[in-house]
């Protein structure tokens, strides 16, 4: 087993600290970002687009992956174990919340992948995005 023993807090300043983490996610997002400018500019398209998709989606993102560690580590902050059928039992309950009955989970894979296509999105892209198996190339 190899050890690292490097403190995962690179800089503490009263009550806020900066972890590796979050300066590599940071450096990942500027580059995410840039990078697609430089291109978008360079093909002589308006950047404006990109950085609004970036108001949403880099916050979304954030929010998301905090929300699925959450769910998936539930019992770590409830103290009690994550049932198979919790995940969907809190879809259920939010889309009655919303007035949305009859959506299962599943159904939001199929609302995703046809408005990608309607967008125009290539079927190709849509499939690795959805991660299929059935037509992949990799067995």
């Amino acid at each position: 087993m190899i050890t690292i023993d490097i403190d995962p807090i690179l800089i503490s300043l009263g009550p806020l600290s900066l972890s590796w983490h979050s300066l590599f996610m940071a450096i990942a997002i500027g580059i995410g970002v840039w990078l697609p400018a430089r291109l978008i500019a360079r093909a002589g398209l308006p950047v404006d687009r990109l950085y609004s998709l970036v108001l949403w989606g880099v916050p979304g993102g954030i929010i998301g992956a905090r929300l699925v560690h959450v769910i998936d580590y539930w019992s770590h902050y409830d103290g009690s174990p994550l049932l198979p059928n919790s995940v969907t039992h809190a879809w259920i309950k939010l889309v009655r919340r919303c007035g949305l009955n009859g959506i299962r989970l599943h159904d939001t894979r199929h609302t995703h992948a046809s408005l990608l296509l309607k967008q125009g999105v290539h079927p190709k892209i849509v499939q690795e995005r959805l991660g299929s198996w059935l037509y992949s190339d990799n067995p």
